[in-house]
Parts: C-alpha cells; sequence; structure tokens
C-alpha cells in the first residue's frame, strides 16, 4: 500500500536531513556567514565581544570613562571657581562718594537722643519692643554682631556698656554693607572712645591712657585706609556729647 512505502521511506528522509545539516554546520565553521543560519557559539576564553572577556574589558572601558569624567568635571569645577574674585563686592554694595560724607551720615543717624543720653549718662535702656518686628530685630542682631566684633582686645572691659550703647543706636537707616569693612572698623572704634570718654568724664571709670592710646593709633590707621584727613574726624567726633 501507498501509506506503508511513505512510513518505510520517512527515516531515510530524516537521515538524509541530518547528514544535511551536518554538512552545512560543517561548511559554516569553515566559511563563517555563508550558508546556514547554525553559527558557532563564541569560545569564553576568546577576546570576542560577546564572551566573559569581552564583558571584563567592557566594564573596564566603563569605569575608566566614569573616572575621566569625574576628573573633567573637577577641572570644569577649577576653571569657574577662576572667574569669582574674593575681594568682589556685590553691585550697589561699594560707596563711591566722600568716605567722610558715608561715615557722617551712618553715625549721626546712629546717635539719637537716646543713644546720647546712654553715652552721657549711662542709663540703662530697660526694654524696646523689637520681638515683634524681625526684620529690625535682625538688623539689630546684625550691627552688634558686627560692632562687638571689633572691640581691641586692650578695651575688652568696656564691651558690657557698649553694648548697652549698641542696643540704643538708632535704627531708621538701612546698615552699611558688611563689605564696607574699613567703614565699620572707624564706626566701631570712634564709639568706643566715646564710650570710654563718657564714662571717665561722668566718674564711672577712671582714666586709662594705654586704652585710649590704642583705640587713638587704630582710628588713625582706619581714617587713612578711608582718606579722611584729621579736621574730617574732629567733626565726627563732634556728634558724640560733650
Amino acid at each position: 500500500p501507498a501509506s506503508l512505502q511513505r512510513l518505510l521511506a520517512a527515516p531515510v528522509l530524516e537521515r538524509a536531513d541530518a547528514g544535511a545539516s551536518g554538512a552545512g554546520a560543517e561548511a559554516g565553521q569553515d566559511q563563517p556567514g555563508a550558508g546556514g543560519d547554525v553559527q558557532a557559539a563564541p569560545d569564553a576564553s576568546s577576546g570576542a565581544p560577546g564572551g566573559r572577556a569581552g564583558c571584563v574589558a567592557t566594564d573596564a572601558e566603563d569605569e575608566e570613562g566614569a573616572l575621566s569624567e569625574l576628573e573633567e568635571g573637577d577641572e570644569n569645577d577649577d576653571a569657574e571657581g577662576d572667574f569669582f574674585d574674593a575681594e568682589a563686592v556685590f553691585p550697589g554694595a561699594a560707596w563711591s562718594g566722600s568716605s567722610f560724607v558715608r561715615a557722617w551720615g551712618v553715625l549721626s543717624s546712629w546717635l539719637t537722643d537716646l543713644a546720647k543720653d546712654v553715652l552721657r549718662s549711662g542709663v540703662r535702656v530697660q526694654s524696646i519692643d523689637e520681638e515683634s518686628k524681625p526684620a529690625k530685630k535682625s538688623r539689630r542682631d546684625l550691627l552688634a554682631e558686627l560692632l562687638m566684633a571689633r572691640v581691641p582686645g586692650d578695651c575688652a572691659y568696656l564691651t558690657r556698656r557698649f553694648h548697652q550703647v549698641i542696643f540704643a543706636l538708632g535704627m531708621h537707616q538701612a546698615l552699611p554693607s558688611v563689605a564696607e569693612a574699613d567703614l565699620w572698623d572707624i564706626l566701631a572704634l570712634l564709639l568706643l572712645r566715646g564710650l570710654l570718654r563718657c564714662d571717665v568724664r561722668r566718674g564711672s571709670l577712671d582714666p586709662n591712657p594705654f586704652c585710649e592710646r590704642v583705640l587713638e593709633h587704630q582710628i588713625g590707621l582706619a581714617a587713612g585706609r578711608l582718606g579722611m584727613s584729621a579736621s574730617e574726624l574732629e567733626s565726627l567726633e563732634a556728634l558724640f556729647p560733650e
């Protein structure tokens, strides 16, 4: 029957296909990429990208690339840092006019009648309600910090009284910029010397010629940095109570 003949013929055909497949595989090994679809698997010991060694090489290249990017980032940061000037002043913070006019305007706004009374008579201001005005309190704290930091060590015994005076200074105008260091220097030193002279004149402090000379010397240095003359210093001193 025809069906029996097909069954008997089937194994012969399968063996022929298998032989053909084997021949194709051998031909594929001799000539890569030619003929059949079956290709030899890459050897793990070879340097082919699909193998283990290829993965290790790729990881090493990735690490080297990451390190290179980090180094380039550091170099860029260093290069950007060169654009910043440590002595640069924020635009508008520097005073371009006369230093004497600047100092006179600030000191005259600070030395209100209350501040002069504290200097002259030594009265203590009991309280000033600034808790309800956070902006004004912040300015007062900044004022105290900048002035107290400039008290010479030889005049440290004046710090308590100096703090009382600072607490009474007028705060009707904006404070000078922190960048105006020389201006802050001379203002703090003038206030200290005015405080010392008033307390000695009132009899609450004994004369201290050494502290007086220290203040005199430092005021002269600060005035020189600001380009002030002796007559201009006298005009600033005239703002203090007799």
